[in-house]
C-alpha cells in the first residue's frame, strides 16, 4: 500500500473513532452503547496500527515517540470507558509525550552533524 493510501484510512479511522469515543465521554449515546464502543475500540487500535505501518515504511525520526504517545492515549481512552482508575493519568502523561516528540527527540538522526575529521 502508498504511503498517501495509509494515511487517509488512518485518518479516517481516527476520526470515526474519536467521535465515537467523544460519544461515550459525554454520554450521548442514543442507545448504541455497544455499537459505539466497539467501534471505538476496532477503528483505534486499526488506525494506530496502521499509523505504525506507516513508520515503518516511511522511517520518519519524531514518528515512532509520536505513535508511543497516542498509542498511550488510546490505551488511556479506553481505560476511560471502562471508568479504570488512574486513566485520566495515563491520558495526560501520554499527550504530554505526544506533544513534547515535536519538540525533542532521542531518536532523530542528526544530519547536520559537521565532519571533523574532513578538514584535517
Amino acid at each position: 500500500m502508498s504511503e498517501r493510501t495509509l494515511k487517509s484510512i488512518s485518518l479516517t479511522c481516527y476520526i470515526v473513532g474519536g467521535i465515537c469515543a467523544l460519544l461515550l465521554l459525554t454520554r450521548n449515546i442514543y442507545g448504541i452503547e455497544t455499537l459505539l464502543r466497539y467501534l471505538f475500540y476496532i477503528l483505534g487500535a486499526f488506525g494506530i496500527l496502521l499509523n505504525l505501518a506507516r513508520y515503518i515504511q516511511k522511517k520518519e525520526d519524531n514518528s515512532f515517540l509520536y505513535w508511543l504517545g497516542n498509542l498511550g492515549v488510546y490505551l488511556g481512552l479506553i481505560f476511560k470507558t471502562l471508568h479504570q482508575p488512574y486513566a485520566n493519568y495515563l491520558i495526560y502523561i501520554s499527550l504530554a509525550i505526544a506533544i513534547l516528540s515535536t519538540f525533542y527527540n532521542p531518536f532523530r538522526s542528526d544530519t547536520n552533524k559537521p565532519d571533523d575529521e574532513l578538514l584535517d
